[in-house]
């Protein structure tokens, strides 16, 4: 969104963490009707942990998601396969 750091599979990463969070809320993580809005809070504000927002997701699952869409591309996973290693830890 900013123009800052390259696209990597770390930007594939994050999308699939906001599309779960949708997933197991039923919320998009930043709601707006203007679309420069959305993504400025995308940017600015962090994403409420999965917790505050449904009691349906175990605390691991949470602190798996909250790496997946850390704002600093260098905090969260780094490959898929270190994502599917934790899911899998987890399971």
């Amino acid at each position: 969104i900013t123009g800052n750091s390259p696209i990597d599979i770390r930007s594939d990463i994050y999308s699939l963490g906001v599309s779960m969070y949708q997933a197991i809320t039923g919320n998009v993580p930043y709601e707006h009707e203007n679309t420069e809005v959305i993504f400025f809070k995308n940017v600015t504000e962090k994403l409420l942990h999965m917790e505050e927002v449904t009691n349906f997701i175990s605390s691991d699952l949470s602190i798996i998601l909250k790496k997946m869409v850390e704002k600093d591309p260098s905090r969260r996973y780094q490959t898929p396969a270190e994502l599917i290693k934790a899911l899998e830890l987890l399971l």
